[in-house]
């Protein structure tokens, strides 16, 4: 015994270590939702941090949870959000189903459906009919319970869920088993275990185990109810789930009571009972009040087994849990029967049977087994159903396939159709190509020969025209007469109109337009500050015309081509090693 109550000790520490721990995060995530949480501010963001505030999972305090609920609720409606206002109906119906409002859930759980039914939200609904279910099945309504199960099953039997499947059949299993048909129970849910464990879900494979243990628990084979509670107990320890580990321990203890191992069955009660406190769930409370109650029952202390029935009946009745009353009752008349109180023994013995009789009478019998039967058979025509639908299917898809190799052979043949008028098209381009390629170069070539001569005529031109004013100078020295001088010095001022002529440049400028018609604005957009004889120095260089050429076009001396050589190299930033005409020609 003490070896166990050590073992028991070391355990707590450790649980409650990982608790704070886990606790420290959740403060953390609460703490970040709170600060970004505005009242001001009336919109999608807002809903959505208070919808996550309103989880359980968040905040285990239930009256700022139910605060945040319904500030979440009032934001939807104002925000005519039909799918989050059946959201925060759902998480208003699952706060008050967790201390054990049963009427307040269902309420909550029923006006959540009736949005979600008028949105057609399948999966959501599930969840509604589920919850209906485990309510009614606490309340000891099992015809209900299993209705509203079955419901669940059927709506998820289109969806496909197998999670859903797996957790749907473990209700399922809780009911039967609360009825008293184990062997059914226990199929259901090594059903449920078996796909939670492919699944690797471990909360929910750590549920079924626990499941199982009842089962075997029911059946009075005690050690494998225990081996099936540890192997539970240790996943939930791991996964720090306060309220699933004190299940397990109060599971565990119940099922040492039965073996007579009443010290140990305390430790395990006292341990699941702490949580359950610290949680502030009556329903489980009261159940484990309950418990023990019971070890003092046969422990033959009954003072303090009437404390503790006492307790729990308050609880049971406040909540209106009608499965724990039951049991509530039997152990008050097996009590008062003990110490030889056999009217009162005889009373509550009345009660027990009333109340059992209620919920397990044969009609309700009858009544579940007809849903079940009924779901089967639907099940069964689904099935049929399904069987033509996939014969149907079959052969849509065959006559779908003969229609797809029929158009992939027809859309071959106009790819390839297509292919040789686009390689004869390509042809007949190129060829085209070529020949205006062809013509473009010649016309180029007779461009630039043009301009060649041009070049030539002007640079003749100009020399004629230069040589012939100095000559009219040299006259115009040895005339004396002042009539003959005027005259003299007028033709020069014509001959030197003639060596500048703009008409020159114009010509010239538009053939070269013609061949290089980017360049010239080019060189402008990179040095826009240089002159226009440096402009035509370029052009000159470009096409190739000598200093000696330049020098006649422009009517200057060969020295001073030089120099405006030098001047326009630094005006352009041209490397001291490379050439100008060099540099312009590569632009």
């Amino acid at each position: 015994m003490y070896r166990c109550c050590r073992i028991a000790i070391r355990l707590t520490i450790v649980i409650i270590s990982v608790a704070n721990a886990y606790g420290a995060q959740k403060d953390h995530v609460i703490d970040s939702l709170i600060k970004i949480l505005d009242p001001r501010i009336k919109d999608a963001t807002q809903l959505n941090i208070l919808i996550k505030l309103s989880s359980n999972d968040i905040i285990v305090n239930s009256k700022l949870t139910s605060s945040y609920s319904k500030k979440a609720l009032n934001l939807s409606i104002y925000l005519d959000d039909k799918e989050k206002i059946a959201q925060c109906y759902f998480n208003l119906g699952a706060l008050e189903l967790d201390f054990d409002n049963y009427d307040g859930a269902l309420e909550y759980f029923n006006k959540s459906l009736k949005l979600r039914d008028s949105l057609n939200l399948k999966k959501e609904k599930i969840d509604c009919y589920d919850y209906i279910g485990v309510i009614y099945r606490k309340k000891g309504d099992y015809l209900k319970a299993t209705e509203n199960t079955f419901k669940a099953i059927e709506i998820n039997d289109e969806v496909g869920d197998r999670l859903v499947k797996a957790r749907l059949n473990g209700n399922l299993g809780i009911i039967f088993n609360l009825r008293g048909k184990s062997e059914e129970a226990l199929v259901y849910f090594l059903e449920s275990l078996e796909i939670f464990q492919e699944l690797g879900d471990q909360i929910q494979i750590s549920a079924s185990l626990s499941n199982i243990g009842n089962v075997y628990l029911s059946q009075n084979k005690l050690n494998q109810a225990i081996d099936y509670y540890l192997s539970s107990l240790i996943i939930m320890e791991k996964l720090n789930k306060e309220r699933d580990i004190a299940l397990v321990l109060g599971n565990i203890a119940v099922a040492y009571h039965n073996q007579k191992e009443h010290d140990k069955s305390l430790e395990y009660l006292n341990l699941s009972l702490m949580r359950y406190e610290k949680l502030g769930i009556r329903g489980d409370i009261a159940r484990t009040f309950n418990n023990i109650g019971s070890v003092y029952l046969e422990k033959n202390e009954f003072n303090l087994a009437t404390d503790y029935f006492k307790k729990s009946l308050e609880i049971a009745s406040k909540i209106d849990s009608k499965e724990l009353m039951i049991t509530i009752y039997q152990n008050y008349s097996e009590l008062y029967f003990n110490i030889r109180d056999f009217e009162n023994a005889f009373e509550y013995y009345k009660m027990f049977v009333n109340l059992k009789d209620s919920i397990q009478n044969n009609k309700i019998a009858s009544q579940i087994a007809e849903i079940q039967s009924r779901f089967k058979l639907e099940k069964k025509e689904k099935k049929i159903i399904l069987l033509e639908k996939e014969k149907f299917e079959q052969e849509y898809q065959l006559k779908k396939r003969m229609m797809l190799i029929y158009l992939v052979l027809v859309s071959i043949l106009i790819l390839a159709i297509t292919f040789i008028f686009f390689i004869k098209y390509s042809k007949t381009r190129r060829k085209n190509l070529r020949y205006k390629q062809g013509q473009l170069k010649e016309k180029l070539k007779f461009k630039e020969r043009e301009i060649a001569s041009t070049v030539t005529y002007i640079a003749n031109k100009n020399t004629v025209l230069s040589e012939t004013k100095d000559e009219l100078k040299e006259i115009l020295l040895h005339l004396g007469g002042t009539a003959i001088n005027f005259r003299v010095k007028s033709l020069i001022n014509k001959l030197d109109e003639s060596l500048n002529h703009f008409e020159d440049w114009k010509i010239f400028r538009r053939n070269f337009d013609e061949i290089y018609p980017k360049f010239i604005t080019n060189i402008l957009k990179k040095h826009p500050k240089i002159s226009h004889t440096d402009l035509k120095l370029c052009v000159y260089l470009k096409m190739g015309v000598s200093n000696k050429e330049i020098a006649k076009l422009q009517n200057v001396t060969l020295n001073g081509v030089k120099s405006a050589n030098l001047r326009l190299k630094k005006k352009m930033s041209v490397p001291v090693d490379i050439s100008l005409s060099i540099f312009i020609r590569s632009l």
